[in-house]
C-alpha cells in the first residue's frame, strides 16, 4: 500500500469543492477537526483529520485533499507541518531532510498498519508460518 501526503493547492477539478484540507499551517492549526497526532524527533507535526468512508469516497482525485487522503477501514486526511509549512512529501524539494521525511513516513505507516485489521491479521498469519 503507497501513502502519498501532499501540498493543499486549489486546482481546476475541485474549484466547486469545498476544501478539506486548509490552504495554511495557521488555518490547519486553529482547526477543531484536526488533531495534532504525533510529532518527531525533528519536530515534523503530524495533523489528522478523521473521515467516514463516505467523505473519503468522494473526494475526487485531482482534488488537492487528495494528496492527504490514507484509505483504509477508518480513513483520515494526514497533513505535516514543518516550521509553520504544510508539507508536500511528494515534491521534489520538501524542505525536510531525508531523515525527516523518513520519520513521517514510518509513523504515517505505523498508523496505518495499526488501523487496519485485515492488515493486522495478514501480519498475524504471516508471523505464523
Amino acid at each position: 500500500m503507497l501513502l502519498l501526503v501532499g501540498c493543499s493547492k486549489k486546482s481546476d477539478s475541485s474549484a466547486n469543492l469545498a476544501r478539506l484540507v486548509p490552504a495554511s499551517a495557521v488555518e490547519l492549526t486553529k482547526n477543531p477537526e484536526f488533531k495534532l497526532e504525533h510529532t518527531t524527533k525533528s519536530g515534523v507535526r503530524c495533523y489528522v483529520r478523521a473521515l467516514t468512508p463516505e467523505q473519503a469516497k468522494v473526494i475526487p482525485e485531482k482534488s488537492s485533499d487528495h494528496n492527504f487522503l490514507t484509505e483504509g477501514e477508518k480513513p483520515y486526511l494526514l497533513v505535516p507541518v514543518f516550521q509553520d509549512k504544510i508539507i508536500d512529501l511528494t515534491a521534489d524539494e520538501t524542505g525536510l531532510t531525508t531523515e525527516q521525511g523518513l520519520e513521517v513516513a514510518a509513523w504515517a505507516m505505523a498508523k496505518m498498519m495499526s488501523e487496519d485489521k485485515q492488515m493486522q491479521e495478514m501480519l498475524k498469519q504471516a508471523g505464523k508460518k
